[in-house]
């Protein structure tokens, strides 16, 4: 657990926060860095992609982290490469970022029951046959 929390500090340092409006009096913040879920999605070589979801509710925040076989994360629309492709992280019902890393937190919840859904999409936006849906109560 110590050497998680030493991983989690330095992709912090590294990465700059992505701050997200939800409202006039929320604001939350992704930045890229539960239970474990097995979603199957075809491959374009037909075999089946799996994807493991990891979270962590620390405070006020949420840790995600993602691991899918055979996928790569892009930054930016881009043509429609199979395997390619980012995260759009819903919460509540609204999509609130596009993130093109495995690894991110959710920073700044309002307490009470959150709705957080991981959907991924090719570099042209559209969807893949793989997501990850769960919830979070926030003290």
């Amino acid at each position: 657990m110590r050497n998680f929390f030493l991983v989690i500090s330095g992709l912090l340092f590294f990465y700059t926060p992505c701050h997200v409006s939800l409202a006039k009096s929320e604001t939350i913040e992704i930045v890229p860095v539960s239970e474990l879920s097995d979603r199957p999605a075809l491959a374009e070589d037909g075999k089946k992609r799996t994807l493991a979801v990891k979270h962590y509710v620390r405070g006020k925040d949420v840790l995600i982290e993602c691991v899918v076989d055979r996928f790569s994360f892009v930054k930016g629309k881009k043509i429609k490469k199979d395997g390619e492709g980012h995260i759009d992280v819903y919460l509540n019902g609204q999509k609130v970022k596009e993130v093109s890393t495995a690894a991110f937190i959710v920073k700044g919840l309002p307490s009470g029951k959150h709705s957080i859904r991981l959907e991924f999409v090719h570099n042209d936006s559209s969807k893949y046959d793989l997501f990850h849906e769960f919830e979070v109560n926030i003290p």
